[in-house]
């Protein structure tokens, strides 16, 4: 009887140990955003807001963008795609959740690579207070201002960097009316670490002559123009994107 007894209660313990095995919770994949625009030779992340902590990823286009999945450190609780940007155009990148089976494709754009800059001091209309200038690494040479949260620029023109006599300068060329202005500003009050980080984006060769610096997580640039009491002051701002869909 009494072993009898002993088989029942190890059966009890069994099929309730069993239960809990198979009613663990199985969630459905989902991400952040479908879409995305991705500067070349950088990258973005996209957080992956719902799965099973077991996926692979997989891109259309290898040559265009590159894809991995980022495990989170101890401090987060959610895993995340991670695009590199690698040649501008278009390609599709699919996560898969293993556990489910399900997946999820990305669109992705990789477009031309550029530095922000948030102006917190300004002498100028045309170039706000709190709006931010993107500096763009391409052939043309765009410049862009966005107000903040605006999803279409208020100026956009063109700049060109100079050194004379080991000072740098930024000349900015925009439309005024029917003619085009110049503004040439003095860089040379800026964060050292600056024309560093120039050099690396824009090929200036800045450098060419000064100390080389490592890019610091603080950088100001300073902008006096020439001639003229007038003057901007930004802030090197790394994340500050330009809107989907502006950039080729």
């Amino acid at each position: 009887m009494k072993h009898a007894n002993a088989i029942g209660i190890a059966l009890f313990f069994f099929s309730i140990l069993l239960t809990s095995c198979t009613s663990e919770k199985v969630f459905s994949l989902s991400l952040e955003g479908s879409s995305c625009e991705v500067r070349l030779d950088m990258g973005k992340s996209i957080q992956i807001s719902s799965g099973n902590e077991d996926y692979s990823v997989t891109v259309k286009d290898p040559d265009i963008a590159s894809a991995s999945i980022n495990i989170p450190p101890a401090y987060e609780t959610h895993y995340s795609l991670y695009i590199g940007g690698k040649q501008k155009g278009t390609t599709t990148v699919t996560v898969r959740d293993n556990v489910t089976k399900e997946t999820i494709e990305v669109e992705v754009k990789i477009v031309d690579s550029y530095l922000p800059f948030h102006i917190g001091e300004s002498d100028y209309t045309q170039f706000p207070q709190n709006s931010y200038l993107f500096l763009v690494s391409n052939e043309a040479r765009d410049f862009y201002i966005f107000e903040q949260e605006a999803q279409s620029p208020k100026l956009k023109g063109t700049y060109e960097f100079s050194v004379d006599d080991y000072l740098p300068y930024l000349t900015l060329s925009y439309p005024s009316g029917d003619k085009t202005e110049t503004t040439t500003f003095s860089l040379g009050e800026s964060s050292p670490y600056l024309y560093s980080l120039l050099d690396l984006f824009f090929k200036t060769n800045m450098v060419e002559g000064m100390t080389r610096y490592s890019p610091a997580p603080t950088i100001i640039m300073q902008m006096d123009e020439i001639n003229t009491d007038k003057k901007l002051r930004t802030l090197c701002s790394y994340n500050k994107e330009i809107p989907k869909n502006v950039l080729e």
